[in-house]
């Protein structure tokens, strides 16, 4: 029940890490060149599970500045 009043939407917190799809698509860039250039050192990621790669947001930042 409420009381007629509607609580702001809160925004989702800034993510501390990013998939390797979700930074493929931030980039414009494919998933096998973001898994190349991670690949190259060009990107810095890590894998989570022996699988999943992961890369952080401040590299995110830091790549999203660079021309890949």
């Amino acid at each position: 029940m409420t009381n007629g009043t509607s609580s702001p939407r809160r925004q989702p917190a800034p993510r501390a890490t990013y998939t390797l799809p979700d930074v493929a698509q931030a980039l414009g860039l494919s998933r096998t060149t973001v898994r190349r250039r991670i690949g190259d050192g060009t990107i810095k990621g890590f894998r989570l599970g022996g699988r999943q790669w992961l890369i952080t947001a401040a590299e995110l930042d830091r790549i999203g500045s660079i021309n890949l």
